[in-house]
Order: C-alpha cells, then structure tokens, then sequence
C-alpha cells in the first residue's frame, strides 16, 4: 500500500509556518505607530494652559509655540491653526489688561501665519480697538535674542575668500558644493571679506498699510547691506554705523521681506543683530 507524503512534508511546512509568523509578528515596518497624542507630544499645551492662567506669560506663549512646531513636525497643518489662533485669543483676552502683555502673543499670531499681510492687519486692529487708538507703532521683531531668526533659521556666514573656488567647482560639477550666495554674486556686489546671509519667513502679500525694516548690529565699520523682498536683491544705504532703514519694505504687491545679506570685513556677529518691521498708523485728519 502506497504511503502518504503528507506526514514527511508536515514538519517542514509548520517550520516554515512558524518562521514566517514570527517575521511578521516582529517586523518593526508592520508594528503601528502610536499617534501623537498617545505619544504625549502635545503634553505642552497642557502646560501652557497652566502657565497662561497662572500668569507666567513669556513661558505660556514659549509653550504654545512649542505645540506649533510640533504640530507642524507631525504634518497635522490644521491642528497647527488652531494652536496659533489661540495664542491670538490669549492675546487678546490681554489686551484687556495691558497691550505690553498682549502683543508678544499677537505678534507670534501674525509671524506664524500662512498670511502675515492679513493677520498682522487684524492684530493691529485689535490692538486699535482695545487702545482707542492710543497705540499706533506696532513693531514685529523677526530675529531671536539668540541670533536666529524668528522661525528658528540661523543666520549662515561665510568666507567670500573661498567663494571663486565654489564658482569653479560648479562649473566643472554643476552642483552647489554647498548652501552659499557664491553663485548669485554679481559684479555689482559690495566687496568684503565676509558676508551673513538671513533668510526671512514671512509669507503672504503685500501690507496695506507703509511699513519700514529697521536693521542694526554690531558690525565693523563699512558693512554693505542687499536687502530682498522675492525680487533681485538691493543695496540699502546705511543710516549711521551699523545701522541701515529699509522705506516702505513691503509696498510693493506680492512682496514682503525676505532677505538680508550683509557684507562686513569682520567677522559677522552671531547675537545682537536687530531686524524690525515697523508699522505706524496717523490719523486721517490732525
């Protein structure tokens, strides 16, 4: 009588059961992710929650910008909404005591936003209304304490010395050796033996209203400045050592400020840079 295979291939065949559950059971590519919150990620807005009601301000709206970034770090852009539009609530609920409180938070409102043109129009009203137009210079602070700008970029300084040598290489490559202006240089250019490159975040249109950036630092004597509004980038004449006024920085439609580029024969500071965008309101008949 002729024998089943079946009894020899049953051992392998559960071998290979068994191995291949265990892969699966342990592939870290199939495990599912825990989601933010189970993850604890926006813990923080607890935090400045107890922080706002407790009235440790400048920590609150540190917190709540916190939960932005990450919000904005887990793709999840509506949530980062809801985050910046309630710093403009906290902002304004402190208008009601004192607009030195309550500006920081509308001031992060406008700079967070997808359309600074817009909600800086409506933080300034807010602030109009609350004050009965006593408050009429409002002034955006685009660059950190610590030197980066107010999105969290740092300023990139660089050698012009090494920037012939970035020219030949991408033209024997065709590739960027690295993040530099060397490739945009034009003849015209101040001739320095440094240059800071600061790149501006602000995204939107253009304001409704004259506006002005104020620019100062402790650079050397001589320092040049280009300034770029997403158009070519041109020179500013300074207003005193180390300072320099940029007139109606975001009149032109489509354009706000974007760029600064700074030429210096020292080394560029790293802190204490100041870039303001300032914006006054008169009345219509004195």
């Amino acid at each position: 009588m002729r024998r089943s295979p079946f009894p020899r291939i049953l051992g392998p065949l559960l071998g290979v059961l068994l191995t291949a559950a265990a892969v699966v059971l342990h592939l870290p590519a199939l495990e599912r992710r825990p989601s933010p919150f189970a993850r604890g990620a926006y813990a923080v807005l607890a935090r400045a929650e107890e922080d706002l009601a407790a009235g440790r301000f400048s920590d609150a709206l540190r917190r709540f910008r916190a939960a932005y970034v990450r919000t904005r770090h887990e793709a999840q852009s509506g949530l980062a909404e809801r985050v910046r539009n309630r710093v403009a609530l906290a902002g304004k609920e402190l208008l009601r005591r004192d607009l030195s409180l309550a500006w920081p938070f509308l001031e992060a409102f406008a700079l967070l936003s997808p359309d600074f043109s817009r909600d800086a129009a409506a933080a300034e009203e807010w602030a109009l209304e609350a004050t009965r137009g006593r408050a009429t210079r409002f002034s955006y602070d685009l660059l950190r304490a610590d030197g980066r700008t107010y999105w969290g970029a740092a300023p990139e300084a660089e050698w012009t010395g090494l920037w012939p040598l970035w020219k030949s290489w991408y033209r024997f490559t065709k590739k960027s050796f690295a993040a530099t202006a060397a490739l945009e240089a034009k003849p015209g250019w101040p001739v320095r033996a440094f240059a800071l490159d600061v790149t501006l975040d602000l995204a939107g249109g253009s304001l409704p209203f004259p506006s002005r950036l104020e620019v100062s630092g402790p650079f050397a004597p001589g320092t040049a400045l280009l300034f770029g509004d997403r158009g070519p980038l041109r020179e500013v004449p300074p207003g005193g050592p180390g300072r320099w006024t940029v007139a109606d920085a975001a009149s032109r439609a489509g354009r706000l400020p974007s760029r600064l580029l700074f030429f210096t024969d020292a080394v560029p500071p790293r802190r204490g840079l100041s870039v303001r965008l300032v914006r006054e309101y008169r009345p219509l008949f004195p």
